[in-house]
């Protein structure tokens, strides 16, 4: 888990290493360009009778709406999911060493349990490296 130190919320605002903004910035240079050309040209469409109806661009807002809203609602889901499965995972891993712990009877039950734990991290990298691997894939 990545934790970084509370900054306030205009430093925030400015933070590139872990967002999403290098990703965003072409393609929102992009629509500045495209806004800057509609209000520069503004002029010579309303001298020539041409005119930009509202309505499309309102419905176009509404189904890019209920396209993110259900976009973030599947995200969080996933990300639950594996919160849940994470947690249910060390709960069975502690659970197993202290069994081991207690059944065991000779005296290599700590490197028994070291390996108990170390299957859980290998776990945790092998997940962090499989998503790596997945995202440079995209």
């Amino acid at each position: 888990m990545i934790i970084k130190k509370k900054n306030t919320w205009f430093k925030m605002l400015f933070e590139w290493r872990g967002s999403v903004l290098p990703q965003l910035l072409p393609r929102l240079s992009l629509l500045l360009l495209f806004s800057l050309l509609i209000v520069y040209f503004k002029p010579f469409l309303i001298e020539n009778n041409l005119h930009i109806n509202p309505a499309v661009f309102t419905l176009f807002g509404i189904a890019l709406a209920i396209f993110l809203g259900f976009r973030n609602s599947v995200s969080y889901d996933r990300f639950w999911e594996g919160r849940k499965l994470w947690g249910a995972l060390l709960n069975d891993t502690r659970s197993l060493a202290r069994q081991s712990i207690t059944l065991i009877e000779d005296e290599q039950y700590e490197a028994k349990t070291r390996r108990i734990h170390e299957f859980t991290y290998c776990t945790c990298l092998h997940s962090e490296t499989s998503v790596t691997t997945h995202k440079s894939r995209l």
